[in-house]
């Protein structure tokens, strides 16, 4: 239920805090993720069509690079 899945969320948090202050990811956590929160959750509701060929050639875009600068000295 809701109840049950809130209650086990105030647990995690302060759980959680410490993780990402250990981490050092508390500013990016803040400032970038957390405000995207209900971006997130909008685009979950409304759901998202894929271009499939449009993100497999991305995705070897993305390949070729990461490949050229592992090859750099």
């Amino acid at each position: 239920s809701r109840v049950k899945a809130l209650a086990r969320m105030e647990k995690l948090a302060p759980v959680l805090t410490i993780k990402l202050a250990e981490a050092e990811l508390t500013n990016l956590y803040e400032d970038i993720e957390r405000p995207l929160i209900p971006v997130l959750v909008d685009v979950e509701r409304a759901g998202v069509k894929i271009d499939r060929e449009a993100l497999a050639a991305q995705g070897r875009h993305i390949e070729q690079e990461l490949s050229a600068r592992q090859s750099r000295p």
